[in-house]
């Protein structure tokens, strides 16, 4: 069935991919676009649009006002991004401020200042520090995630090991091998987690809500956390897909485009009937 969905999803793109080639000269015009083996924005200075960046290292001190999507071995954000941060990267670090959401897949992960909105994860370790606190939920996929800072909803967790530290306002649902709730970690609502393994609480840990405990069945139907992990690789398969392409057709044609761009804004009509013909 999953497979099915996935070919069905396919053949969609394939029947939107034109409108969205029609629509690429005038949204490039407007996205910041860099490649490179560094890219670097530096402290002082601000992107004003979405800035798209292919790297080997991609460092954001400035100010990004529109979104950040990024695919890099090392990523590090310390400046400011005033919409979504959207990333493909090694090692990702997140100490500025994110006024959006956090949408990632990426080898390790760290989160140390404050999203205004949610953070999405699929990574093999995820830290979010004391410092960072998080506006809405959390939902991560992978293999080790660590949360010490402030979540403002609920967190949702498909991992080997979850480790609670700090304060979810509302509820914790996990499937995980291994659960441990630190001293001082706070559950606002309930904890309800699928594991073979009983939770560890420490002293000074505590759950305001109800604790259930089912053991794991891992090929039960998708949890919310794999659900949003399909959904979320498939959208940065899309991403990447069609930020390449935009690379190719453009970086070759960009006269050629601007040309047609131009050519669509003087005779639209006339262009989309040659286009459907």
């Amino acid at each position: 069935m999953s497979s099915r969905r996935r070919v069905i999803g396919a053949l969609r793109w394939l029947v939107l991919a034109p409108a969205l080639l029609a629509l690429a000269p005038a949204a490039a015009q407007a996205a910041d676009l860099r490649q490179g083996p560094e890219v670097t924005v530096p402290a002082g200075t601000t992107v004003n649009d979405d800035l798209y960046v292919g790297a080997g290292n991609v460092t954001v001190a400035g100010t990004i006002a529109g979104s950040l999507i990024a695919a890099g071995g090392n990523v590090n954000i310390t400046g400011t991004v005033q919409r979504d941060v959207m990333v493909a990267g090694g090692t990702v670090t997140i100490s500025g401020p994110v006024m959006g959401s956090i949408r990632l897949a990426s080898g390790t992960l760290r989160v140390l200042g404050p999203v205004a909105e949610d953070v999405v994860a699929i990574s093999g370790t995820v830290d979010i520090s004391p410092s960072a606190s998080i506006g809405r939920d959390l939902v991560v996929a992978g293999g080790t995630a660590t949360t010490a800072g402030s979540v403002g909803r609920d967190l949702t967790a498909g991992v080997g090991t979850l480790v609670l530290r700090g304060r979810i306002a509302r509820d914790v649902k996990a499937e995980v091998t291994n659960l441990h709730l630190e001293s001082g970690a706070s559950v606002g609502g309930n904890l309800d987690y699928a594991s073979d393994n009983t939770a560890v609480m420490d002293a000074g840990a505590t759950v305001s809500g109800t604790v259930k405990h089912s053991p794991a069945n891992f090929t039960a139907r998708p949890t919310a956390a794999q659900r949003a992990t399909d959904a979320f690789v498939g959208w940065i398969r899309l991403v990447i897909g069609l930020f390449a392409l935009g690379f190719v057709v453009l970086l070759p044609f960009g006269t050629f485009g601007r040309r047609a761009s131009e050519a669509i804004g003087r005779a639209p009509l006339v262009s989309l009937g040659l286009g459907l013909a």
